[in-house]
């Protein structure tokens, strides 16, 4: 989850939004867009608990990015994409 949440890190606002690089998040959005898989999947098989594993890490990251707020949705677009 990490490489995934420091895509978001540069590219939307946290609840204390601190300035960040323009240009760079300009750039990063078009990767974020194209960036499709499923968390735990190996092999076309999603194991539940390395699944559950992810998800979890994926929202203490988010969190402590405060950009707890962006959780759903971009865990959505992930799992949407499958």
């Amino acid at each position: 989850p990490r490489l995934y949440s420091d895509l978001i890190y540069y590219i939307f606002k946290s609840n204390d939004e601190t300035e960040k690089d323009a240009n760079l998040a300009e750039k990063l959005y078009g990767l974020y867009m194209t960036t499709k898989f499923c968390p735990a999947e190996q092999y076309g098989m999603v194991d539940y608990d390395d699944l559950l594993t992810w998800v979890t890490e994926f929202k203490q990251i988010l969190e402590n990015q405060k950009q707890e707020y962006l959780f759903k949705s971009k865990l959505g677009k992930l799992l949407k994409a499958l």
